[in-house]
């Protein structure tokens, strides 16, 4: 049974106080606390039952600290300190008194009327802390009072100053209001767990999962459901962000939410391999929002019978191992992009892909068949790069009869039965290529085998181009009907150009990747950091891996600067020269670099100061460009 614990410092406030708990059945212990015993006191009443503690003073700050119930201050009311006023203007016997105050601030009750109640002027020395108490009473001895009121204790350790002083005593009105707040206290506590308890029952008999978060996203409460479907027990879970309890969770929506009291949303969540229906949902109480409600109920499977085939496939070595966790991104551009992708999983409809060659593009194809219901069955790519129209068709549909070795070619589709076929480089396809591909997926079809028979198959297409879809199709690379049908869902991977953000992080991981594995302990200064940010990296991520690699290997120093930055990169990329916007463009001729650096110092009647800071190069590297090209003095 809960109930309240009074810790008081003298004995004579406890046996006040024992008089006054007869009346009161929470109080289940009343006794005197030495200091030396608090923290052990103070644990043994939460082990017994404790849900409410009242104390006073220091004690009653030292506990707060310790236990994680309700601790009530014992508080001075404004009629006890009005009858030590008295007894100090009797003491004192002037009609201006001034009356100094000291003390941890929680022990008094509100004093800014007492001038009007008891005509003296009052001053207030509170503190908040052992370590203000110090400072408080560092200045004692210049306190401009005529009297001092506080704790007996307090005053004892003030007697050097020399001032008369009225210790402020406790009657059974502080004590009881008090424990009339902690008796409130009991019964909230009472309420909540009886309700707790019955949510409880109810929670754990859902289908559901559910779990509850409050308004900084910390997890609350959740029930068995979701403890099975995330397979963390509540003591992994309650407290933490909701973010560490699901990690692939959308923290976008989940602001959303918590912002708006309309604002619920659905969505599908990769959790555990397992797909599921996520639904958020705002707790409003009295307009304001409290916390929000998060539902996970998991999608069937479609294909239960064929896991087994699907498992074989994947140990035959069609395994994709990225996640878009792999993915380096810190851009709104690539939030909404990952979040589009997330969506785009749950379905079966054919996707293209747009972007630069690299490991953003093969992560997020990645990605996306490993978020989707297809995550145990194979990950196939076939490159059209480069081939013929006939081998083309064989390698995505293979052939029909025996052909090499007396072999049947299994193509690319049928290796991929089951999960996901990323075909890179579409608009090298030819157009029969195509033509075939749109059939396939029309008529739901499958591929020919060497006796005549048709074996179906189910695989979702991903496509990819460095080229956008639209763009083939105005150039008459894809058909009209390839278009229609993969214009559907399409994914743009920005450059690293619009999201300049991603290249800091990229930068940060391959230089923390490379000066580990090459025992290598660099950092880059702040102006290195900015012009590798602006850099024109024509070769997405892959270029700035290459790079960052190359650059811990070959610059000696711990500390790399900008100059040597630019350095390293005009000798890997010669044919690179800036911009007016201070941007690596690639340049037709090998003097381009010399041509920009005499038109500069033209420009500005060979001033090197207006000329380094228009090129964004130091003097020194200004100096080694002029002397490379005969134009130093």
């Amino acid at each position: 049974m809960s109930g309240i614990v009074v810790f008081l410092p003298a004995f004579e406030l406890v046996q006040i106080s024992e008089k006054i708990c007869r009346d009161c059945f929470k109080v289940i212990q009343c006794k005197r606390l030495l200091n030396v015993n608090l923290e052990a006191e103070a644990e043994a009443a939460v082990k017994g039952g404790a849900s409410v503690i009242v104390a006073r003073g220091s004690q009653a700050a030292r506990i707060r600290y310790l236990v994680n119930i309700p601790v009530v201050d014992i508080v001075w009311t404004a009629q006890e300190m009005g009858l030590s006023i008295l007894k100090a203007r009797e003491l004192v016997g002037r009609p201006d008194l001034s009356v100094g105050i000291v003390g941890l601030r929680s022990m008094f009750c509100d004093t800014s009327h007492f001038e009007a109640l008891y005509g003296v002027k009052i001053k207030t020395f509170y503190y908040d802390s052992l370590q203000e108490k110090e400072l408080v009473l560092r200045g004692a001895e210049h306190w401009d009072v005529h009297v001092l009121m506080g704790p007996q204790e307090l005053l004892n350790q003030l007697e050097y100053i020399k001032l008369p002083m009225v210790p402020i005593v406790s009657t059974e009105e502080s004590i009881r209001l008090a424990l009339n707040q902690a008796e409130a206290l009991c019964y909230a506590h009472e309420l909540k767990c009886r309700n707790e308890a019955q949510v409880s029952s109810l929670l754990n008999s859902m289908f559901n999962g559910l779990l509850e978060i409050d308004t900084d996203g910390r997890v609350v409460m959740m029930n068995r459901v979701m403890e099975g479907i995330l397979n963390k027990g509540q003591e992994e879970i309650l407290g933490k962000n909701i973010k560490e309890a699901i990690k692939d969770i959308n923290m976008n929506l989940v602001h959303q939410v918590l912002q708006s009291p309309n604002e619920s949303f659905s969505s599908f969540l990769n959790v555990n391999g397992r797909a599921t229906v996520l639904i958020l949902s705002p707790i409003v109480i009295e307009e304001k929002i409290t916390g929000a409600y998060l539902s996970l109920k998991k999608v069937k499977k479609s294909d239960e019978a064929g896991e087994e085939r699907k498992e074989t496939k994947r140990r035959g070595g069609y395994i994709a191992s990225r996640t878009f966790e792999d993915i380096c991104y810190a851009s709104e551009k690539m939030i909404r992009l990952i979040d589009q992708a997330r969506l785009y999983a749950q379905s079966d409809t054919p996707l293209m892909v747009e972007g630069q060659t690299g490991d953003d593009r093969e992560s997020l194809c990645q990605g996306i068949h490993n978020y989707s219901l297809r995550k145990s069955g194979p990950y196939v790519i076939a490159s059209m790069v480069g081939l013929s129209e006939e081998r083309q068709m064989e390698m995505l549909f293979g052939s029909g009869e025996e052909k090499r070795n007396s072999q049947r070619v299994v193509g690319a589709l049928e290796k991929a039965d089951g999960g996901t076929l990323v075909i890179t480089g579409i608009g090298f396809a030819s157009a029969n290529t195509q033509s075939a591909l749109c059939r396939f997926v029309r008529e739901n079809s499958g591929v020919r085998l060497g006796n005549g028979e048709m074996k179906l198959l189910d695989v979702r297409l991903i496509v990819t181009s460095t080229e956008s879809l639209l763009q083939m199709r105005k150039n008459n690379r894809v058909t009209f009907t390839f278009y229609y049908i993969f214009s559907g869902l399409v994914l743009r991977v920005p450059p690293l150009q619009e999201r300049r953000e991603d290249i800091v992080n990229f930068v940060n991981l391959y230089l923390k990747r490379y000066t580990q594995q090459y025992s290598r302990y660099q950092v880059l200064t702040e102006e290195a950091m900015e012009f590798l940010k602006h850099y024109n990296w024509c070769g997405s991520g892959l270029q700035i891996e290459r790079f960052i690699e190359r650059m811990v290997l070959t610059i000696e120093k711990r500390t790399i600067k900008k100059h040597m930055v630019e350095d390293l990169l005009q000798e890997m990329y010669p044919d690179e020269i800036l911009d007016e916007d201070g941007l690596y463009l690639t340049a037709g001729g090998k003097d381009a670099y010399e041509t920009l650096l005499r038109s500069t110092l033209l420009k500005y009647s060979g001033n090197r100061n207006e000329t380094a800071r228009e090129l964004g190069i130091s003097l020194t590297t200004l100096w080694r460009k002029m002397k490379k090209y005969g134009l130093s003095d």
